[in-house]
This record gives structure tokens, sequence and C-alpha cells, in this order.
């Protein structure tokens, strides 16, 4: 691929950000970054899916690999969002030594209400595009995200 054209993705990948970001500030919990998101993201279960987002309770270890941060990152991380009612950790029913974040029913709501916002704001970005294209978007990003290195 030309140089130029890895350049226009990127350019256009950075609008996209840009775009979803913007649409998503109202949506999201006050004060919280992304990384703060992505660990609520990881907690949500959905057994009928294996997805890289969500996996249910989680060990410190596990949140720290899954976001390539330190353990000591993801405690601080998982401390800010007990303080707001949003995790909790309790000991591993597997292994009664081993302690698991996991999400409240308060956090799970406001999973829940994030994931409607996300719906609504793809919905408005990719409104003008014919089903198929959508389809192939999909199917584009999946290979990407499923063939990356970095990959679960």
């Amino acid at each position: 691929m030309a140089a130029h054209q890895t350049d226009d993705i990127l350019s256009d990948l950075f609008r996209l950000f840009g775009l979803m970001r913007r649409a998503m500030r109202d949506g999201g919990v006050e004060g919280l970054g992304p990384s703060h998101h992505m660990v609520l993201m990881r907690l949500r279960e959905n057994p009928g899916k294996d997805s890289l987002h969500q996996h249910g309770p989680s060990r410190i270890t596990e949140l720290a690999q899954f976001l390539h941060l330190t353990p000591a990152a993801i405690t601080q991380i998982v401390t800010e969002l007990e303080a707001r009612g949003l995790v909790a950790r309790q000991r591993s029913e597997k292994d009664r030594r081993a302690v698991v974040v996991q999400l409240t029913q308060s956090g799970r709501e406001r999973m829940e209400a994030q994931r409607a916002r996300r719906r609504e704001v793809v919905e408005q970005i990719l409104g003008n595009l014919p089903e198929e294209d959508r389809r192939e978007l999909a199917r584009i990003l999946r290979d990407i995200a499923e063939s990356h290195p970095m990959a679960e």
C-alpha cells in the first residue's frame, strides 16, 4: 500500500474516533477515562458471544493483561470505579484465595445505558451507508481485530 493511502486511512480513522468521542461524551460516566470504560466493558458478561470486550468477573492481573497496564494502575482504576459503586471486589468462587472484580447492579445499568448510547452514535455515523456496506465494514473491522498480534 502506498504511503499516501496509509496516511489517508489513518486520517479517516482519527476523524471517526473524534466523532465517536464527541458523540459519546454525554453518554459516559463523568470523570472516567477510556481505561475505566474498558475495564467496565471487560467486566460485562455476554454468555452468548465471545468478545474481547466482554468477559465477566476478572482478577486484577487479567484486567492488567487485557489493557496492557500494570496491576497497580488497574488497582487504582478499580478503586475509583468501586468508589462510584460501579464495581465490587469479591472472593472467587473457584479459588477462595483470589479476589475478582465484578460489576455491581449500578455498573450493569450504566453499561446498558452506554451500550444503548453507543448504538445511537453508530447509527448516526453509519446511518447513510447502505446495509451491504455496513456488513462489509463490520467484516473488515472484525478481520483486523482478530488478526492483530495483540488480540487475545
